[in-house]
């Protein structure tokens, strides 16, 4: 489990009416990249409330920050297969195993994907954080397909501020319970943590925004499911899963959103991350990465198609 450090500091009269995140990084010395994450995840307050990076704060406000402690242990390299897709000096491109964790965390400590980044490119225990070096942005545990990750911090730097303008291209295909009501869409509710169950997300009123576009690919009446192509505008965790089930159509095998029926079998959440969209961080080179649907999902499909 990651350590962290919390400290407090009142504003000065010096720094009135300045950005919050600049006046952060003025008393922590950390980098753009640990202050964005922190207010991604709600570390940052002032005057006891969440902000957003970009508010104004003014002298006398008092501001409390939680953050990675630096002597926080290091993810240990271990020798472990990727399929790696592309990679070059600043990036590589992997299509995660289904099942596969991205790195370390409560209950999963090691044979991660940051485990193997740092086998293979020892340097990368430098870049971004230390309990996840070059991780730029995540797939869940039960979800396969591509993920990029970063050998360098000018790379890690730049994908920080590219995830946070929205300016990485995240495609999905999921399989759904029921018929949707309109061929296409999008689905705009805010996510946050759970009022019910720590563990899990949920749409509630105080969440982040988040944007999830979804259009028709297929239906199958046989099991009532619908395979849908999926993009993704904002990147809250579980949005994908939690905007489903929020509109009564959640991922087929998706237990802890609801999505499990015993009337069709699937070894996991039917969701895959099959292409990505972005601009090189250092080349500014546009790249574009596919991957198909790994074999346990396919038989999925294939067995609908059969039976419809």
């Amino acid at each position: 489990m990651t350590n962290m450090r919390e400290i407090e500091f009142v504003i000065p009269v010096e720094i009135d009416d300045m950005r919050i995140d600049k006046a952060v990084a003025l008393e922590t010395h950390l980098s753009r990249s640990t202050i964005a994450n922190m207010f991604e995840n709600d570390l940052v307050l002032c005057n006891g409330k969440n902000v957003k990076r970009s508010e104004k704060i003014f002298a006398g406000d008092v501001i409390s920050v939680t953050f990675p402690d630096e002597n926080d242990e290091k993810v240990q390299g271990q020798d472990i297969e990727l399929n790696i897709v592309y990679e070059d000096d600043h990036i590589v491109v992997i299509n995660k195993e289904p099942h596969m964790v991205v790195h370390p965390g409560a209950g999963n400590k090691d044979g991660t994907i940051a485990n193997a980044l740092v086998y293979k490119y020892s340097d990368i225990t430098e870049v971004g954080e230390s309990h996840r070096p070059g991780i730029v942005h995540r797939l869940d545990v039960g979800t396969s397909g591509l993920l990029v990750a970063v050998k360098t911090n000018e790379a890690y730097e730049k994908f920080v501020e590219m995830f946070s303008t929205h300016d990485v291209e995240r495609d999905y295909l999921a399989l759904v319970w029921g018929r949707m009501e309109t061929s296409e869409g999008i689905i705009d509710a805010p996510i946050g943590r759970s009022p019910n169950r720590a563990t899990q997300m949920a749409v509630v009123e105080t969440g982040k925004p988040a944007r999830t576009h979804y259009k028709v690919r297929d239906h199958y009446p046989e099991k009532n499911v619908t395979l849908l192509d999926i993009s993704l505008e904002t990147g809250r965790t579980h949005q994908i899963r939690v905007h489903c089930s929020a509109i009564d159509h959640p991922i087929v095998g998706d237990k802890t959103y609801g999505g499990y029926r015993q009337n069709l079998e699937v070894p996991r959440p039917f969701l895959h991350a099959h292409t990505l969209r972005f601009v090189h961080p250092v080349t500014n080179e546009k790249m574009t990465f596919s991957a198909g649907l790994p074999e346990d999902l396919l038989s999925v499909l294939n067995a609908l198609e059969a039976t419809d």
